[in-house]
């Protein structure tokens, strides 16, 4: 195994000691490093949280759906990405807080559980291929960016100042005339703000920063989920119960599509404790078709269920394709940009080909 082994050396100028990355992750998070404190089950937090009562009677700011600031000066960034371990949300919480202009230790996050209503503008929630970022970069920078104008314009009026003469930045509208400042969270104290910014006509004329000027951005920042998932209060899907509940294990057909279920024999699975019966998926997507579910009481007993099933399938038209077929298919896509679904389709590549005085081709 590679030597993981660093020289650590304390924020306060203290000693430095030889620790493995694993365990400074989880002394940092117990020894209570910045201001990570914990986890609020109930509104789905997984960041940091702030002091019981700190914002009480007081009305939070949410100029838009993709986060919040409440009077005791903190944001809370709404991640609607899946969590795999990629920190996803520190990620996009720092898109949001470079434009907001607030100070990384006023950041935390949660994962919505309610508003259903704004899931179609949330779009896809979940982690795939590595697109998180690109795909969510430019409105949730324009998000913050929104924030940061309403929090100035507000600013501006209790400092009694000219809009154009204040500027924010750590959390704080500054008049640069008379050197007078204040607070996101002493603004939403004192004053309600009913700004709000719609998606996406008014993202659209809301101006970013140039990325010259970024200072969370492309820097490494404490990872905001690490002390609730190293402390054991992280709430993952497996920690969740409810009434009833029951739990489910697939048994999918060799060919992934067009398969039916002819029939399904569950005489094995019922000998097995805590077993409640076999569903044959109704698909009517075609992506998951032929698939048959084992519910029972506990997993293991679902696992072993789906083991015992005797499922008998009509492959379909699909079950002798081969390797040799997928690749061809391939290959006729990838060269038929109207007949595939290019992802990224910038300049034109065959001139470009044309044009190179070298061109390395290699097939994989």
């Amino acid at each position: 195994m590679a030597d993981t082994t660093r020289k650590i050396t304390t924020a306060d100028g203290a000693a430095a000691q030889d620790l493995t990355r694993r365990e400074f992750l989880v002394r940092s998070a117990t020894t209570g490093a910045g201001v990570m404190l914990g986890i609020a089950f109930g509104s789905g937090r997984l960041g940091t949280v702030a002091p019981a009562g700190a914002a009480e009677g007081m009305d939070a700011f949410t100029p838009s759906i993709w986060f919040t600031i409440t009077p005791d000066g903190k944001t809370t960034v709404h991640v609607v990405k899946a969590e795999m371990g990629q920190h996803v949300g520190t990620a996009l919480a720092q898109i949001i807080a470079e434009e907001l202009e607030v100070k990384w230790d006023d950041v935390r996050l949660d994962m919505p559980l309610e508003g259903v209503e704004n899931f179609a503008v949330y779009g896809l929630a979940y982690t795939v291929n590595s697109g998180s970022v690109t795909t969510e970069f430019d409105r949730l920078a324009r998000a913050g960016a929104a924030g940061r104008i309403a929090m100035v314009e507000a600013g501006a009026r209790l400092l009694r100042a000219h809009e154009a003469d204040c500027h924010a930045e750590d959390s704080r509208v500054t008049d640069r005339v008379s050197g007078r400042s204040i607070t996101y969270g002493e603004i939403l104290q004192k004053t309600k703000i009913d700004r709000k910014f719609s998606y996406p006509d008014d993202f659209k004329k809301v101006p970013l920063k140039p990325r010259g000027q970024y200072k969370i951005i492309g820097r490494s920042v404490p990872a905001l989920d690490i002390p609730a998932k190293t402390t054991g209060q992280a709430k993952y899907g497996i920690d969740v119960f409810l009434p009833g509940m029951v739990y489910g294990a697939l048994v999918i057909p060799r060919t992934r599509y067009a398969s039916k279920v002819l029939s399904v024999d569950d005489g094995e699975a019922r000998k097995i404790p805590g077993f409640v019966r076999a569903v044959t998926v109704d698909d009517s997507t075609g992506k998951c078709t032929g698939w048959v579910v084992a519910l029972a009481e506990k997993f293991p007993a679902a696992i072993k269920a789906a083991k015992a099933l005797k499922v008998r399938w009509d492959a379909g038209p699909y079950a002798t394709l081969s390797s040799a077929d997928l690749l061809r298919e391939y290959k006729k896509l990838a060269r038929d940009t109207a007949a595939s679904a290019a992802w990224v389709l910038e300049g034109d590549v065959d001139q470009a080909l044309r044009q190179a005085d070298k061109v390395l081709e290699v097939e994989y």
